[in-house]
């Protein structure tokens, strides 16, 4: 095939050497940006292009991502409404895009709002801005929100039902369903492997390998953000903050959905597939989860990625419509995104 005779098909008239040292460049070049920085991009059918960072790049390429890429999201719909096959997957990764707008829109209205109060009462109240390093944690917990779905997601679960006794409202696990919810963190322990056990995960892995440069920016980005600083100066405390404080925010961010759930510090989680004990988890070491989880815990954060008014309800509402053939463009999602 090269035309060359077979002593001469060495390494250097291959080019394999070539082709080698022009590879080794062009990964030079892509990680002399921030790991963190918004530098490639993923083409989808909803929201057009989505950029995602190197580290969010590394996560979509896991095992533990790409078996979302065979979860139909909305389980047995497809027998009816065919196109309707579209996988948990490409939401994730249209969450994360969507979440990233959100906190850009946010950071952008709160500086308007700061500017009108200065111009018209004299005001100089600090601005409210999300930091990159909350928003490289957000965007990725968006992306990973649907982890721990199982095969079929909600159609094989218990389903979760209401009822008012004496005023109050009371909710009832119902026998339906072979399985529990997945996300009831005591029964089901794919969250905590998935990103925190690294003899198992790829994933946790990856997370562990970027957790230097997250606390690196979190560190430089402390000194800007009065919210970040009580923080970080607690993790001066935690040996091991450098290895661990990625994975166990993202955890963290992930578990504690609820602000009336987020008044402990601890959550009782099954961290393994081949044993149904639980522990209790909580960030940090032991003798500081309590002050790190003040210090940390702020409702926002969980809430752009999913609650009444999030990326997550953003993207599968115009994800679903399309793939079940009713979107008409509906053109509240640029003012809702802008």
């Amino acid at each position: 095939m090269s035309g060359l005779p077979i002593q001469s098909l060495t390494k250097t008239a291959l080019g394999v050497t070539v082709v080698r040292q022009n590879l080794t460049l062009f990964r030079e070049q892509i990680f002399q940006d921030s790991p963190f920085d918004d530098s490639s991009a993923f083409q989808d059918d909803v929201h057009d292009q989505i950029l995602l960072s190197p580290l969010e790049r590394e996560v979509v390429d896991s095992p533990e991502f790409q078996r979302l890429f065979r979860l139909g999201q909305l389980g047995f719909v497809d027998l009816v409404y065919h196109t309707a096959n579209h996988t948990r997957g490409a939401h994730c990764i249209g969450t994360c895009g969507v979440s990233k707008r959100l906190i850009d829109g946010l950071n952008r209205n709160n500086a308007k709002f700061a500017s009108l109060r200065r111009e018209r009462r004299g005001d100089k109240t600090e601005i409210l801005e999300i930091s990159k390093v909350e928003r490289v944690l957000i965007s990725l917990g968006a992306l990973l929100h649907d982890l721990s779905h199982g095969p079929f997601s909600h159609d094989i679960e218990k389903k979760t039902h209401r009822y008012v006794s004496a005023s109050k409202w009371i909710k009832v696990e119902s026998h339906y369903g072979p399985f529990e919810k997945h996300d009831n963190y005591h029964t089901n322990p794919a969250l905590y492997v998935f990103l925190m056990d690294t003899r198992v995960s790829v994933l946790a892995r990856i997370l562990r390998c970027y957790s230097r440069d997250f606390y690196q920016l979190l560190a430089d980005e402390a000194h800007r953000y009065s919210h970040l600083s009580p923080f970080f100066a607690l993790t001066q405390k935690w040996k091991t903050a450098d290895q661990e404080i990625l994975p166990s925010l993202l955890f963290h961010l992930l578990v504690f959905e609820k602000t009336e759930e987020a008044a402990r510090h601890e959550i009782l989680v099954r961290t393994s597939f081949e044993s149904e004990s639980v522990v209790a988890w909580g960030l940090g070491p032991q003798d500081l989860r309590s002050e790190l989880h003040q210090a940390w815990y702020q409702p926002f954060r969980h809430d752009i990625i999913g609650n009444t008014l999030s990326a997550d309800l953003v993207d599968y509402l115009l994800r679903d419509l399309q793939r079940l053939g009713k979107s008409r463009n509906p053109d509240w999602k640029i003012r809702l995104l802008t």
